[in-house]
């Protein structure tokens, strides 16, 4: 959970934004924002990191809707394991949302 935190605050710090969850991946939008957001990532975390940042740079309204956290009951998260495994994500996204800012993706 922190170091979910700890990323959140990252992007939220490099996007300029108010959006407080770029980890969990839930999202909805009208067909008319999903004309005007293309994204190409694939994966877990790049693409709701890429969605998101394109709904802020085209300046689209988001709203947020709270979502709960709590430990699985049952299946495995891809992030479960060791804090390794849990690091290296974090890097891979934190790198991707740098290149993102930049308009290098």
């Amino acid at each position: 959970v922190f170091l979910s935190r700890m990323l959140n605050f990252y992007a939220r710090v490099l996007f300029g934004s108010k959006i407080t969850d770029y980890t969990s991946g839930v999202a909805a939008a009208r067909k008319s924002a999903m004309d005007k957001v293309l994204w190409k990532s694939k994966g877990f975390g790049e693409y709701f990191a890429e969605f998101s940042w394109l709904c802020i740079k085209n300046k689209l309204r988001v709203k947020e809707i709270g979502l709960r956290y709590a430990i699985r009951k049952s299946g495995v998260s891809k992030s479960d394991g060791n804090i390794f495994t849990l690091l290296g994500y974090g890097w891979k996204y934190g790198w991707y949302m740098i290149k993102l800012r930049l308009g290098k993706e």
